[in-house]
């Protein structure tokens, strides 16, 4: 059985997505080193969270199923 939140971190993690690839897809290297670097680091630091989110989205899912 799916739950309401379990819906709601997914949506959530797709607009994360979307997002994410909408900023980074348009950036050019046209900008000085260290603003890429900052972004290579941020984009870095969203995955992490987004794997985050997926991981105890799935957990939820297994708990559910177990129930």
């Amino acid at each position: 059985m799916v739950s309401p939140s379990g819906l709601v971190s997914g949506s959530v993690v797709r607009i994360a997505k979307t997002t994410i690839n909408c900023m980074f897809g348009r950036l050019k290297p046209v900008f000085n080193f260290n603003f890429l670097f900052l972004t290579k680091r941020f984009k870095n630091y969203m995955q992490e969270v987004i794997v985050v989110i997926e991981t105890q989205r799935a957990a939820m899912h297994a708990a559910d199923d177990r129930v």
